[in-house]
């Protein structure tokens, strides 16, 4: 029998702890608790990897929690359920980079607060709280945690802070890039470094992104980041409060767009979900985004209205290079498809168009030959029928066949 040489290449390879390393990056977790096993020196690398991230349904998992201070050391992301006890994790883990911890409470914010001051370490953090009010200085606490880390990604849902502290946030958020807020509630008393603050002129110089979720007063809370982040590229608006939710001109909105645009030159890309608009008050909040490149509406009341607001705005967005609209209902407004035509025959840029529960018009196979679009890429329409009753079956059918040839034509993926 031919016996194992210490000097053969493939056993020499696999002591090399790099290799190990890159090799357990391709591994399932069944094979990687295996490998761990093996030796030593597998040990670490494919331990690393296999406790590296805990998911947030594999927190709920009571074998893995219960070896987890053997492993601790190994993990780098922890994402837990919203209802999960904390103290089944208590302060093992030190060396966390992604933390989303279970919602926060009077119960266990103590422990919570234990767990942040041992990882200084975190680039992307999570925090909802239940019942803000009751733990409103335990809350200060923690936000006082969050400026001294190095954070990436800032999540901050449902607290009640004293009026200043988001720009003190953001005074300290020099590497943030990007920052969703949730049921942000101010109260009237000032923070205590308010007045510093303001003398210091907050500066968020990396943050892109912005995401906005049940505020009350959206514009203040929009214009206050703006003012610190003037790279900023990316807003979101998600289920407004009043006077959110129904969008209508006023000087109000008019001022919005106009300090957004001057604060934020460099937007291009907007979404909106679960907030109704008219054409009007669209058309001002387009005015912010002159460069504007990519356009959301999920769970929209009226997808008609965005894409007439696209079509006949001044601006004209000659760099629009997405559209992703998904209207609550089936659309099958004629002044809609004509909006849509109006959109393909000058916008030159665009690549990229998905419209969910929209019905074609035939009047868009009219003017498919004119399109400006010749870089299109993907057109997908749910439920994509060409709604003409006057036309038979038998031609409509036709009419069908000759949009998808043409279609297919100018399109690099597949029909939807």
């Amino acid at each position: 029998m031919l016996q194992p040489n210490e000097n053969d290449v493939p056993h020499a390879i696999f002591k090399i702890p790099e290799i190990i390393t890159l090799i357990a990056l391709h591994m399932s977790p069944a094979d990687l608790a295996s490998a761990a096993r093996v030796s030593r020196r597998w040990h670490s690398p494919c331990a690393s990897q296999l406790w590296r991230q805990i998911l947030e349904d594999q927190s709920m998992w009571t074998s893995l929690t219960d070896a987890l201070p053997q492993y601790s050391n190994f993990v780098r992301e922890l994402s837990c359920s919203r209802y999960f006890d904390l103290t089944r994790i208590g302060t093992y883990c030190s060396h966390l980079v992604l933390f989303r911890p279970p919602i926060i409470d009077v119960n266990n914010i103590d422990l919570f607060i234990k767990i942040l001051e041992r990882n200084r370490n975190i680039k992307t953090l999570a925090l909802s709280f239940q019942h803000p009010e009751r733990i409103l200085e335990a809350v200060a606490t923690v936000l006082q945690l969050v400026k001294v880390l190095n954070l990436i990604s800032l999540e901050i849902d449902n607290v009640v802070v004293d009026r200043g502290t988001l720009e003190h946030i953001l005074d300290s958020s020099h590497t943030l890039e990007y920052l969703k807020i949730s049921r942000w509630y101010e109260s009237q008393a000032p923070s205590a470094a308010t007045s510093s603050a303001n003398s210091l002129h907050p500066h968020c110089p990396v943050l892109e992104a912005l995401t906005v979720s049940s505020v009350h007063d959206p514009f203040t809370l929009v214009l206050t980041v703006a003012k610190s982040a003037p790279n900023l590229k990316a807003l979101s608006f998600l289920d407004m409060d009043e006077p959110f939710q129904t969008l209508v001109q006023s000087p109000v909105l008019t001022d919005f767009s106009s300090k957004l645009k001057a604060s934020c030159p460099h937007l291009h890309e907007l979404t909106l979900c679960r907030n109704a608009h008219d054409i009007d008050g669209l058309n001002i909040l387009l005015d912010a985004f002159p460069g504007l490149r990519s356009i959301h509406a999920e769970e929209y009341s009226d997808t008609a209205c965005v894409l007439q607001a696209l079509a006949q705005h001044p601006l004209g967005h000659p760099f629009l290079e997405t559209i992703v609209l998904s209207s609550q209902s089936t659309l099958t407004h004629t002044w809609a498809s004509t909006a849509l035509s109006r959109i393909l025959l000058e916008k030159g840029a665009l690549k990229d168009i998905c419209l969910k529960n929209y019905l074609i018009d035939k009047m868009i196979l009219d003017l498919h030959t004119g399109w400006a679009c010749v870089d299109l890429e993907r057109f997908e329409v749910s439920f994509a029928k060409f709604f003409n009753p006057s036309v038979s079956a038998t031609e409509q059918q036709h009419i069908e066949e000759l949009f998808h040839m043409q279609l297919n034509r100018l399109l690099k993926l597949n029909y939807t």
